[in-house]
């Protein structure tokens, strides 16, 4: 159930950013990120991949890094199966751009 639940919201949240933000709205962030650390490896891919969909837009990202986002997919990164540490290490990049740029700006 849970691995179909995360398929769904990564289906859901690719590329359509009013999906997005309504999945973020409703409180679908932190329940992902408990698939991270203790899913089923196809339910750590699938979260891995809603969060990356969910990262699609700047707005989106501060949110999910305010969630605590970075800790669990460097952990996810380090123990998940070889497809989620990919996927973990391509969402961990893309926000530190967004980090990068951030303090470049300030």
């Amino acid at each position: 159930m849970q691995e179909q639940a995360a398929a769904t919201l990564s289906d859901l949240a690719y590329g359509d950013e009013t999906m997005q933000e309504r999945i973020i709205d409703e409180g679908g962030v932190p329940p992902l990120l408990m698939l991270l650390r203790i899913g089923s490896e196809l339910a750590q891919e699938h979260a891995a991949r809603a969060i990356w969909h969910l990262c699609a837009t700047t707005d989106n990202q501060g949110v999910i890094i305010d969630c605590g986002a970075i800790a669990e997919l460097v952990a996810l990164s380090k123990t998940g199966s070889a497809k989620a540490q990919e996927l973990a290490a391509a969402v961990v990049s893309d926000l530190a751009k967004v980090i990068s740029e951030s303090l470049r700006i300030a």
